[in-house]
């Protein structure tokens, strides 16, 4: 393995230990909801791609996050809710 890949199995099987006490499908959920709301696509990509090819020094719980959801979104995709245009907000203050 690379140091850069190295680097992101270290940083992932971190985020698995954290959520170690969690049943198991917590854990799984828990680790998805990390490394999609933390993590750049391109570092996503990257541990995606290792986990295809073997995931060598994955923790099960992070290869089992993968699998499960290797279409990860960022949370930069999803659409905000609220008023469709500037200016349409309404407020009671005055």
């Amino acid at each position: 393995m690379t140091e850069k890949l190295d680097k992101l199995v270290r940083m992932a099987n971190q985020i698995a230990d954290f959520f170690k006490p969690y049943p198991d499908d917590k854990a799984i959920a828990g680790v998805q909801e990390h490394i999609r709301s933390f993590w750049t696509p391109k570092m996503r990509r990257e541990l995606i791609a290792h986990a295809a090819a073997g995931g060598k020094g994955l923790d099960p719980k992070v290869l089992q996050a993968i699998r499960q959801s290797t279409a990860a979104e960022s949370p930069a995709d999803k659409v905000i809710a609220g008023p469709k245009e500037v200016g349409q907000l309404a407020s009671d203050a005055g």
